[in-house]
């Protein structure tokens, strides 16, 4: 009795085919992980590399557009001296 539990124990600790599948399907699990942190790594560069142009042409929009709103504005009620006189950088 005590023999035949231990001899199936050892077949069933020692059985280089079982342990030799359950040893490949273990590595193939890491690779596919592997290959899928690489992929996902990849693609959050890809898109914040995309949305980093949009993104930095929206505040440089909102910061032109702040100085737009807050220039002085030339009515027609001016001198025309005064409003040659004032020079203003409006490059957009």
């Amino acid at each position: 009795m005590t023999n035949e539990a231990f001899k199936s124990y050892v077949e069933k600790e020692f059985n280089a085919a079982v342990n030799y599948e359950k040893i490949l399907a273990k590595e193939k699990n890491i690779f596919s992980k592997k290959i899928f942190n690489f992929v996902a790594t990849l693609l959050v560069i890809a898109v914040t590399g995309l949305m980093s142009r949009q993104i930095y042409a929206k505040i440089k929009w909102n910061i032109e557009f702040k100085e737009y709103k807050e220039s002085p504005s030339i009515s027609a009620k001016g001198k025309l001296k005064e409003v040659k006189d004032t020079r203003l950088c409006r490059s957009y």
